[in-house]
């Protein structure tokens, strides 16, 4: 994930740099994620380099290739999310810390953020992934909303004492 690399040896302090990213169905190709089939999404990268460091912020935008959660069908999700990296500078490279930052080698020339992008793209996600509605009607599977519908006749069951206690509604 090469073409994910920002060259940081010769930039120059307290200015900002700008950079654009394409991300396709290859780059999810490589993560093991079922949910997560594709997409195609562009990213933008404005990055401040200070003496001490690094601060990327990173806006992901445009359509990934998800799993409905009813009818288990991909279908296209647009998203679009911006959030910031902050990266200290010290002597090994650990972006796994528990802390509000991560950590980059002094000594590196670069820095790879398909990571960033990675996660970005996880992060802007909605929590349950379902196809949308036209005019009311779901766009999910019709096949599969039959076979669940077949399943799934069981009305819930009241508690008697519910109906009884909204005779003092009254």
């Amino acid at each position: 994930m090469n073409e994910y690399n920002i060259e940081i040896t010769g930039l120059s302090e307290n200015k900002e740099y700008f950079f654009d990213f394409k991300v396709d169905d290859g780059f999810f190709a490589n993560r093991n994620n079922p949910q997560l089939t594709g997409g195609s999404i562009d990213v933008e990268v404005t990055l401040l380099k200070k003496s001490d460091g690094l601060f990327l912020d990173i806006e992901v935008s445009g359509t990934l290739d998800v799993i409905c959660n009813r009818c288990l069908d991909c279908y296209p999700q647009h998203i679009s999310f911006r959030d910031n990296i902050v990266v200290n500078f010290d002597n090994e490279t650990n972006f796994d810390t528990t802390e509000s930052y991560v950590i980059l080698d002094k000594k590196a020339n670069e820095i790879n953020i398909s990571r960033f992008i990675y996660e970005f793209c996880e992060f802007a996600l909605p929590i349950s992934c379902v196809h949308s509605t036209t005019n009311g009607e779901t766009n999910c599977n019709k096949k599969m909303l039959e076979i669940l519908n077949k399943y799934n006749k069981e009305e819930p069951k009241v508690d008697p004492r519910w109906e009884k206690l909204k005779q003092f509604i009254n």
